[in-house]
């Protein structure tokens, strides 16, 4: 009997002891029972979206934040939260390291979500973002695969691992609404568009492979909006709203600029010291060239820096032809960093139109820009005008000798 009791009391303590430890998964239902670990993944994502959001407010408020200062930005609140170089530094990582079987309610409800997360986190800002500027946007994850989505959820758009160059398989949509083909048997040929790799050839692929890190801005649409991946493998920039800036430089020159490349190339540096986006071109003529034969002709709108617009487009900068009272819609009055310049003249040799102002006598385009001869001249521009002055300035005497300093205008091509 002793002997009995004493097996039932031990029984009993054991039975005890396991209903007093909790169990080792998350504790109870989101939004009915307390979950830490839940509710700080909620503020690491919280943090993510309102850091991109303010690093693209800084470059709305003031462009010279934007392009590789505002990519800085993004790419420092990217690394606070997956951990950049550390993933062990990442924000859910930090927290998944502290649960403890203890403590049910510091375990996290789900591990290893980092990626799908942050693709879901960048896709929801880009959208807003798209929205807000004036762009274009898909609704990654509503199930259905639209605009430039590859698929969404269930929705494939009828792809399969086999239309994508695989020999079998079960092919998968990722979280971010492009192709998952971790289950497609059978690599695909080397440069498939759709194998998750940017190839030669292609701008970007789909997930893993992406967009290569590129954005509207990086890719020099200067008012933002997103960048997409078309079915092409090309990017896709119909969420993205265009715009070319246009500045006069900060530094002057003499006539001797090192012919039309040699002011391009100085129009090049200025822009890479401001941070802009994009090549640039200097609207200059010589003998045998002038923007109307040399320069891109956007469709796009002509801005400052500061986004006041100097033109709607190509045809409206240069269709008004050589004689006009208001060519543009604002002066090219501001330099590369943003600043007001005032009044000065600038280097052009070109009319309204884009062509060249013609060369005769000493009108040389000071030696198709190879002197700074004060025998030699060119057809300067005034910077404070928008008639045909802005760029033809017919006016005499030293607005037009070569060894004179003049800025110039640059255009992003």
């Amino acid at each position: 009997m002793t002997r009995s009791l004493t097996s039932l009391f031990v029984a009993l303590a054991m039975l005890v002891a396991l209903a007093v430890v909790p169990a080792v998964h998350a504790q109870g239902v989101p939004g009915f029972d307390a979950n830490k670990c839940l509710a700080k993944k909620n503020k690491c994502v919280s943090k993510k979206i309102k850091g991109l959001m303010k690093c693209r407010e800084k470059c709305q408020q003031k462009p010279d934040k934007c392009g590789a200062v505002q990519d800085a930005c993004d790419q420092k609140v990217m690394d606070k939260f997956d951990g950049g170089a550390n993933p062990a530094k990442g924000c859910f990582e930090k927290l998944e390291a502290k649960a403890d079987p203890m403590k049910p309610e510091s375990v996290c409800t789900t591990t290893g979500d980092t990626a799908t997360m942050e693709l879901l986190a960048d896709a929801s800002v880009g959208n807003m973002l798209a929205i807000l500027e004036g762009g274009t946007y898909e609704l990654c994850g509503n199930g259905i695969a639209e605009g430039n989505e590859s698929c969404d959820d269930l929705d494939l758009a009828g792809a399969t691992c086999v239309s994508l160059g695989f020999a079998s398989g079960t092919l998968g949509c990722t979280a971010g609404c492009g192709y998952d083909v971790s289950a497609c048997m059978g690599n695909p040929p080397p440069s498939a568009c759709g194998n998750g790799v940017i190839d030669a050839g292609e701008d970007c692929d789909f997930e893993p492979g992406g967009l290569g890190g590129e954005t509207c801005i990086t890719q020099g649409q200067i008012l933002g909006g997103l960048l997409q991946c078309g079915a092409d493998c090309q990017f896709d920039y119909s969420g993205c709203a265009g715009a070319n800036y246009v500045f006069v430089t900060s530094t002057t020159y003499d006539g001797d600029l090192g012919g039309v490349a040699g002011a391009d190339a100085k129009c090049q540096a200025r822009a890479v010291a401001a941070g802009l986006p994009g090549t640039y071109k200097a609207w200059i003529s010589d003998s045998t060239s002038s923007p109307s034969t040399t320069f891109t002709q956007s469709p796009s709108a002509y801005v400052l820096v500061d986004l006041t617009q100097v033109a709607a487009s190509w045809a409206a900068l240069t269709g008004q032809g050589t004689v006009c009272t208001n060519c543009l819609d604002a002066p090219i009055d501001r330099d590369e960093f943003g600043v007001a310049v005032g009044a000065g003249t600038v280097w052009t040799g070109t009319r309204p139109d884009g062509t060249e102002t013609g060369a005769g006598g000493a009108l040389d385009y000071c030696g198709d820009w190879t002197s700074n001869d004060n025998s030699r001249e060119a057809y300067p521009g005034d910077l404070s005008e928008v008639d045909r002055d802005w760029t033809f300035n017919v006016s005499g005497g030293d607005e037009r000798i070569c060894d004179r300093d003049r800025r110039l205008y640059c255009f992003q091509q």
